[in-house]
């Protein structure tokens, strides 16, 4: 995890910043009651477009958080890793750790109070009115969507709507948060891991 952590840091510090923030997001939000994603798809197909859609959106709503805070979220939230863990793996001491994962907490809290459907029904932002103007601007192809292909979804993350409704509030965030399916490596990739420990460079570790 250590490991992992100074390779995406380092691999931040390479990229072009860009400034994602809560008001932009919600300043994209579909604000029309009109749903007619149902009549373009089937069933199954729209099912499909909907995770997608929810998956685009936990992961923009990341983005939100700056750097410092959203890989406290993603590791304290969603994966689960306790705080004393979660502050060697980052470097920094627990009681830091503590205080960004509870205010990317709130932060994120606070735009699903406001705006996500899933968190409560009267909010503006409805998945399938999203996902329309996802396939509009090209963002979800429902012929070949990404998040989906290498997906695993598991049946405690499939609830119906009204099961997320019964939950306590900060319950609601952490399923709406932990939403992404678990995922498989593609085929070529798992190959390519194979020839690398089997062409004899990497006995010591195996």
């Amino acid at each position: 995890m250590k490991i992992a952590s100074n390779h995406l840091l380092n691999k931040r510090a390479r990229l072009t910043r860009h400034e994602f923030t809560f008001k932009s997001c919600e300043n994209m939000i579909v604000r029309s009651r009109q749903d007619q994603l149902e009549t373009l798809y089937p069933d199954i197909e729209h099912n499909l477009i909907i995770q997608e859609m929810r998956i685009i959106c936990i992961q923009g709503l990341f983005q939100c958080l700056d750097w410092n805070h959203r890989i406290v979220f993603i590791l304290g939230e969603t994966m689960d890793i306790a705080g004393p863990e979660g502050a060697a793996i980052l470097g920094i001491s627990s009681a830091n750790f503590r205080k960004r994962l509870s205010r990317s907490r709130e932060r994120i809290r606070q735009f699903l109070i406001k705006n996500c459907v899933m968190f409560e029904e009267q909010n503006p932002c409805h998945c399938s009115q999203q996902a329309k103007r996802a396939i509009e601007r090209g963002f979800i192809d429902p012929d070949h969507p990404q998040h989906q292909a290498y997906a695993k979804l598991t049946e405690d993350k499939v609830k119906t709507t009204h099961q997320i409704n019964q939950m306590e509030n900060f319950a609601r965030q952490k399923f709406l948060t932990g939403i992404h399916p678990d995922y498989r490596a593609p085929d070529k990739f798992v190959e390519r891991i194979r020839e690398r420990f089997n062409d004899g460079k990497y006995q010591l570790l195996k």
